[in-house]
């Protein structure tokens, strides 16, 4: 995946989010993933346990996003941020 596709696949997923649209979001997910959340001490790992948490959590709240902007870090060859 070329680094502009990266970036517009992010914005998508980002923005898919914030209008409670998780889907985007659990499709990408790492399954060994580490999620660290807004609550005091919530520290979620792995994809199972992160959608069930999730699940049990749902809410209307959307937000909306002004000008999204995105660039790429590439600190090596084969690796971009």
């Amino acid at each position: 995946m070329r680094a502009r596709d990266a970036i517009a696949r992010a914005i998508y997923i980002i923005t898919e989010y914030y209008e409670n649209t998780l889907e985007p979001f659990f499709d990408a997910v790492a399954d060994d993933v580490l999620w660290i959340g807004p609550a005091e001490g919530q520290l979620i790992q792995g994809k199972d346990i992160l959608l069930s948490t999730f699940a049990a959590e749902r809410h209307t709240l959307t937000f909306t996003m002004g000008a999204i902007q995105a660039h790429c870090v590439a600190p090596s060859a084969h690796v971009k941020e």
